[in-house]
């Protein structure tokens, strides 16, 4: 772990990114663009809302105006999502609330994808960071984490994690209040900052032992507090939805089984292909998290550590994800209920086989990470498509709106706005 934080940018590294042009972000934007119009044209075209975006966002941003900044919801704050519709209160409606969210969530997400590419190019070739920064669109997903203000953090989560560990490597202050600024509002969007914490404090350590009078470290302190207000946000707010399950009963769950069934095989392979596997089922799946597992093992010292982070996170964000959806009977599955805590591990996922298939020193192990990316891209241009729900918003008498948000009855709100 310590080694990720003392590891400078090597030289090479260093003399690729100024070959990084212009044309080359502006390919991944336009292409995240072209892909999100491919995977969800019935939204960008129709509008969209989902789930809390009534009751919560759209209510509380036109009737509380700037307090619903700082208004926790599910715990912790959201202040990405809640600027944005702050912003927009001022000369949106409610009416036009669907066309303007799915345009807002769409520019931040070609913005996340922009910028995750330009991390990458820093350290690894120019195929590699595309798939890098396209990789918050390309990933097998059911659509719920995409184009909802609701679930916007999960878009976001991905760029925090890199500008940690791009700023546990750089030793230069270039930008660095702006890079503070965005950090801050990344480590203040959901509570991903809780638990990026202890890596930005290991990044904070190493810096003082490397370079103790430069400010290169500011931006990893950010998090650390960041992390500290969410983490009192979630302790003194109340709990949004009782719990219906204790904490307890999830010890013994079918952990093992449920991993290999609906994570590691889920992501990879198809269902129907998945379901002709029949008793052999586990055995390709532990075969499958083997060879990942030996995959990483091949990288330099560096680039291994930060692979078995990313796996290690995307275990535990999945294992944090079926205890939250608090329903035992239900998998956590990209293509199921509750995907949205799939989309950051499956991120992280497809970041490891880009990395070790660019900077594994055996040939094979290259192939063989190249070839569970293909796997997995594959898998999810099967069911590339994702759909759109009506949602519903009707105008009374007296300036209250009533909004009907997807996917049922209990995202309704009466909304009558401040301004």
């Amino acid at each position: 772990m310590a080694q990720i934080q003392t590891d400078s940018v090597s030289p090479v590294e260093n003399d690729q990114w100024p070959r990084r042009s212009l044309v080359d972000g502006a390919f991944v934007f336009v292409l995240a663009l072209v892909v999100l119009f491919i995977r969800m044209h019935g939204r960008l075209t129709h509008g969209y809302l989902w789930a809390e975006d009534a009751p919560i966002f759209i209510k509380e941003g036109f009737e509380l105006g700037a307090r619903a900044i700082i208004t926790p919801y599910a715990g912790y704050l959201h202040a990405v999502p809640r600027l944005l519709i702050y912003g927009y209160t001022w000369f949106g409606t409610v009416i036009s609330t669907p066309h303007a969210f799915v345009w807002l969530t769409t520019s931040t997400t070609l913005v996340s994808c922009l910028y995750l590419y330009l991390i990458a190019a820093r350290y690894l070739p120019r195929t590699g960071a595309w798939l890098i920064g396209l990789s918050p669109v390309l990933i097998p997903h059911n659509g719920e984490a995409w184009l909802t203000v609701t679930n916007l953090q999960w878009v976001l989560a991905p760029v925090l994690i890199a500008m940690i560990w791009d700023s546990a490597q750089r030793t230069d202050t270039n930008r660095i209040f702006s890079r503070c600024v965005a950090i801050g509002l990344l480590s203040l969007t959901g509570p991903f900052s809780i638990l990026f914490s202890p890596v930005a404090a290991l990044g904070i350590v190493a810096h003082l032992k490397r370079s103790g009078k430069r400010l290169c470290w500011l931006p990893l302190l950010v998090v650390v507090a960041g992390g500290a207000v969410q983490l009192v946000t979630l302790l003194t707010s109340p709990p949004n939805h009782p719990a219906a399950h204790a904490a307890s009963e999830y010890l013994h769950f079918g952990w093992q089984g449920a991993f290999f069934r609906y994570f590691v095989l889920d992501f990879l392979l198809a269902d129907r292909w998945i379901n002709g596997l029949g008793k052999g089922m586990f055995y390709i799946s532990f075969a499958l998290f083997a060879a990942v597992l030996a995959c990483v093992a091949t990288l330099p010292g560096k680039w291994r550590n930060v692979c078995v982070i990313a796996l290690a996170l995307a275990v535990v964000f999945w294992m944090l994800g079926v205890v939250r959806s608090d329903a035992p009977e239900l998998p956590v599955r990209w293509s199921g209920v509750s995907a949205r805590y799939t989309f950051f591990p499956l991120i992280l996922c497809m970041w490891t086989f880009v990395i070790v298939a660019a900077r594994s020193r055996i040939a094979l192990a290259r192939y063989a990470a190249a070839l569970l990316l293909l796997l997995m891209l594959v898998n999810s241009a099967l069911r590339f498509r994702v759909p759109w729900y009506p949602y519903e918003i009707v105008s009374t008498q007296g300036g209250v709106f009533l909004v009907h948000a997807p996917p049922g009855d209990v995202f309704r709100a009466e909304v009558k706005p401040v301004r």
